[in-house]
């Protein structure tokens, strides 16, 4: 696998034995201190741990800052499956085509990164990190959890097969994977016993994300499986949006012009990217309105109406509650 973090040896060397095949022998620990790296932020605060609990699970820890937006570039030489708990800030990830999935605070995602493809992940700066991520080679999540695989729900088996393209499920944190994710990113154990807790609590957070998918099968909150026809049409109001964020059409209008039915397209968008279209359109909106804040060229009243504001007081409240900043200070920054 790629390195996702940085190009120092000690975490090559982490993500070396990832990749390839997978021991089909019983479960162990990797052992030793090879197995795991503490990454402290260099343009920010904070650090990433990194730790390859097995050969096919990798488990990232992120309590961080950046001083500036933060673009990493990685690749997926096989096909694996990506679950990500976030508690604070956020993470977004696309590649070159229209596939993008952003996560905020609160909410969970299970990703399928096929094999061969190269991705942006993006992080803003300025705000705290806090987030759970979990790689793992994709056939082996009932595994992991010493499960077989018809036991998973059928959204997560969905997922977890080999050669399922790009395919991404979100949902919002529960109260138990909330508290599991501060408990982990809190912990100040060090060493063997950091591995043997976060086996622990890995454990737990997938246990918890088993039954929360369960429990909206059961209850019937999870939508019907998307068929491909209805995907593509989600994909064009994705970029619909992508193109009109600053003045986006309202849903019935939308869900017109891609041939889907409201309620179709608010469930289908939310889950094939998880999140709303409203937050959507916001994250898109903040996102410019950063890197025009950063430029310099405008003044924040045009750069309020580039965004789609018609008053900059609108603007300024709206970015202050996204970013703990007012506009004026970001750009002083």
């Amino acid at each position: 696998m790629g390195d996702l973090l940085t190009s120092r040896a000690d975490v090559r060397d982490i993500y070396s034995g990832f990749a390839g095949e997978a021991d089909d022998g019983p479960r162990a620990l990797r052992p030793g201190p090879a197995a795991s790296a503490r990454l402290p932020v260099q343009d920010g605060a904070g650090y990433w741990d990194v730790m390859r609990l097995y050969d096919y699970l990798l488990v990232c820890v992120a309590d961080s800052s950046y001083n500036d937006h933060y673009t990493l570039p990685i690749r997926s030489p096989e096909d694996l499956v990506s679950l990500r708990f976030v508690a604070a800030g956020g993470i977004g990830l696309h590649d070159a085509g229209p596939n993008a999935v952003r996560v905020e605070k609160g909410y969970a995602s299970v990703l399928t990164l096929p094999a061969g493809g190269d991705y942006d992940l993006h992080i803003h700066g300025r705000e705290r990190l806090a987030s759970l991520t979990l790689h793992l080679h994709a056939g082996h999540l009932a595994r992991v959890m010493g499960m077989e695989p018809d036991e998973l729900p059928r959204a997560l088996r969905d997922i977890d097969r080999p050669g399922q393209g790009f395919h991404h499920l979100g949902m919002r944190l529960t109260h138990g994977m909330q508290a599991a994710v501060r408990d982990i990113v809190n912990a100040s154990f060090q060493g063997s016993l950091r591995q043997r807790y976060l086996e622990a609590k890995v454990m737990e957070m997938l246990c918890l994300l088993v039954d929360s998918v369960e429990t909206s099968e059961q209850g019937e909150r999870l939508a019907p499986a998307l068929r491909r026809s209805e995907r593509d049409s989600l994909y064009e109001a994705r970029d619909i949006l992508i193109a009109e964020f600053a003045e986006p059409p309202t849903i019935d209008t939308l869900a017109r012009r891609v041939g889907l039915n409201r309620t179709k397209l608010q469930r289908g968008f939310k889950e094939v990217f998880g999140t709303t279209i409203f937050d959507f359109c916001l994250a898109r909106r903040m996102d410019l309105a950063r890197e025009l804040l950063a430029g310099g060229g405008l003044t924040i009243s045009e750069i309020a109406e580039t965004v789609g504001y018609e008053h900059a007081t609108n603007f300024t409240a709206a970015f202050r509650r996204r970013f703990n900043s007012l506009p004026k200070d970001y750009r002083r920054g």
